[in-house]
């Protein structure tokens, strides 16, 4: 049976093992930009012969989280936004920049991603005729930016979590000490 002090640290166990924070946004240019797609970029096969593009756009987080997934307009169904879940789930770290790229999958294939009225850090790297042009940045300060919303859970603290494990272990190396001074006092 346990004892009101065992029962005290497990209650406090599940309600610290229960505060995960579930996904957020952490990057969204889509919000409070009125009509809220612009004409698309395309990507894939474009309309001159022997080029296929691959275009992107650049995001940062305002602090350590996991990537969960991202949200963009982009196919042929125009303003409906499409999920990618990430497998992975990588570290994204405050202020970094990071890259969504997307391509039509095949030099025959075609689609478009929606911009908004923001800007923002998007890149084109074309392919023509096989040959790889590279990346190449829109410096345009006017140039619309592509639509992107980012998905992603918390990473807890390192320090706390361990200061917080350390007290909890601690507390109950405490209470069987003491457990065991009041069994031997009452069986000496």
């Amino acid at each position: 049976m346990l004892d009101r002090f065992s029962i005290r640290i497990l209650v406090i166990v599940f309600l610290l093992g229960g505060t995960a924070s579930g996904s957020t946004v952490v990057f969204d240019n889509l919000a409070n930009l009125g009509n809220p797609y612009l004409a698309g970029v395309g990507f894939g096969a474009i309309p001159i012969p022997g080029v296929f593009q691959y275009i992107a756009e650049e995001f940062s987080v305002p602090g350590s989280f996991t990537l969960d997934s991202i949200e963009l307009p982009i196919t042929t169904n125009p303003h409906a936004l499409t999920s990618v879940v990430s497998v992975l789930h990588p570290l994204l770290t405050a202020g970094a920049p990071y890259w969504v790229a997307i391509t039509g999958g095949t030099p025959t294939s075609f689609g478009t991603w929606d911009l908004v009225s923001a800007t923002g850090g998007m890149a084109a790297r074309d392919i023509t005729n096989g040959i790889d042009g590279g990346w190449s940045l829109a410096n345009n300060p006017e140039t619309p930016t592509l639509a992107l919303r980012v998905n992603a859970d918390s990473v807890p603290e390192t320090v706390p979590s361990l200061l917080v494990s350390a007290g909890l272990i601690f507390l109950a190396c405490i209470g069987v000490h003491s457990k065991r001074a009041r069994h031997s006092a009452v069986s000496g």
